[in-house]
């Protein structure tokens, strides 16, 4: 089994690669939980998380997707995702894996995903 967090060992930058410290700064202050919740349900909010999320983490979410899994040669056989919010990147980059480079629609993805929610 190899656990790897894509966020914090695979974000390029901030505040991609600081989620967990970001988490925990708006769960002690809710006041900021609150702004980011509102912001991020509107329509512009979501398509500008997954614009900049695509733009800016789909290279290094690839290179942590495709790279040989524990000890093998191989990429990983399935990949576990904890929050459902943060999903749709990696189901896209499985995808364009999957399909040799040709598409990004999740429909090519054949490797097997799984959602586990912890909370």
């Amino acid at each position: 089994v190899d656990i790897v967090d894509i966020y914090t060992d695979y974000g390029p930058f901030f505040p991609y690669n600081a989620y967990v410290e970001c988490y925990k700064i708006m769960a002690e202050y809710s006041f900021l939980w609150k702004i980011f919740f509102e912001f991020g349900e509107t329509p512009f909010g979501l398509w500008l998380n997954e614009f900049l999320l695509e733009l800016c983490c789909f290279d290094p979410f690839k290179e942590c997707l495709d790279r040989p899994s524990c000890s093998t040669t191989k990429r990983a056989d399935m990949v576990v995702s904890v929050h459902p919010l943060c999903q749709d990147l990696p189901l896209k980059i499985l995808s364009y894996l999957d399909s040799n480079g040709q598409t990004r629609a999740t429909t090519a993805r054949t490797t097997p995903f799984a959602t586990v929610v912890t909370d």
